[in-house]
């Protein structure tokens, strides 16, 4: 499948809202050091509104400070040197009164998964935060730890900066902190610790709720596959089942030697989040081995720190293709080529 080159912002689809926006008026007018534009929809304080020439492409942005109804003129200013012109479109790109209702609605409404946690701060000693739920544990570790030299640090700060979970998902329903004498820590370090911490579990629970599964189903569908049954009637009636490729995703070794042995599967993807990078080129190589594409699955969720780990891995395997899940993960594959 061959890449488009175009930047990620030049393939939004405008006349599609939940990519682009929603244009809200047209401009009137323009000089030096204003622009005025006519609203075909109301527009509230807070709003972020984009102005596009007549190739899409984003001229200017700025957040509105007051609303206005639909019709009305409305002048502001704007950078110099930004080539606004009349008839270029205005695009709402944040709706601020519509997500100050999803999260009362939503979010505020939403109940909190309450979690166990332990923080161990000891001078010398990395910091090292865990928190808990169910009976899944993720834990992180921070700076090492230093002697105070005026003020040590508070047990009540810990515990305050701590439970500011803020619109996660998590509370917590008992914090643990066992904390050495005469220790200082900056606050900052503790927000950090709970930021990475907190967004761990949430992945790891969103990881896991991705393989949640009905086994008898599977076995079902593993009886089917084996007789050659699974195929649909209307599909059966137009096209002979040789002629259908069948994939199959993997997240485990166990799962991958299980799908080689079936010839009638013809491309397997390895998920990359649940594999060690250093025998994701192995496993590859015995995909291919097997007479079968090899396709490697970049991850849903490709956070910036981990961005030179996954470009230093990409440099060094060879699938036969890639299963792409992000935006991030679509110019990862740019940027390597």
């Amino acid at each position: 499948m061959a890449i488009s080159r175009k930047k990620p912002e030049q393939m939004l689809a405008d006349k599609r809202p939940k990519h682009g926006g929603v244009c809200v008026g047209t401009v009137q007018d323009v000089d030096k050091h204003q622009v005025r534009y006519r609203l075909e929809r109301p527009i509230f304080a807070q709003d972020v509104l984009e102005f596009r020439g007549a190739d899409g492409v984003s001229i200017y942005e700025y957040t509105t400070g007051s609303s206005y109804h639909a019709g009305e003129l409305v002048q502001t200013r704007y950078q110099k040197g930004c080539r606004i012109a009349k008839g270029d479109r205005v695009f709402r790109t944040r709706h601020q009164v519509l997500l100050e209702e999803i999260r009362q609605d939503f979010v505020e409404s939403t109940p909190k998964l309450t979690i166990n946690g332990q923080i161990r701060i000891v001078a010398g000693e990395p910091i090292l935060l865990q928190c808990e739920y169910e009976n899944e544990i993720f834990a992180v570790t921070g700076m090492i730890a230093e002697n105070a030299v005026k003020r040590a640090v508070a047990k009540e700060d810990v515990v305050r900066v701590l439970s500011q979970t803020g619109e996660t998902p998590f509370e917590w329903g008992s914090l643990d902190v066992d904390l050495g004498a005469d220790v200082f820590v900056p606050i900052g370090e503790f927000k950090k610790l709970r930021r990475n911490a907190l967004t761990g579990l949430q992945d790891r629970l969103e990881c896991l709720g991705s393989r949640e599964v009905d086994e008898e189903r599977i076995r079902q569908m593993q009886a089917e596959i084996k007789a050659g049954t699974q195929e649909d009637a209307l599909i059966s009636e137009l096209r002979d089942p040789k002629d259908v490729q069948q994939s199959a995703a993997v997240s485990d070794e166990k799962q991958l030697y299980a799908v080689l042995q079936h010839d009638c599967i013809q491309e397997v993807i390895l998920r990359e989040e649940w594999f060690d990078n250093a025998v994701i080129e192995v496993l590859l190589q015995r995909i291919k081995e097997s007479k079968k594409r090899a396709v490697l699955a970049l991850p849903t969720i490709l956070r910036a720190q981990a961005i030179t780990e996954y470009r230093a891995l990409l440099k060094n395997v060879s699938p036969d293709g890639y299963l792409v899940r992000s935006q991030e993960g679509y110019q990862l594959l740019c940027d390597i080529e």
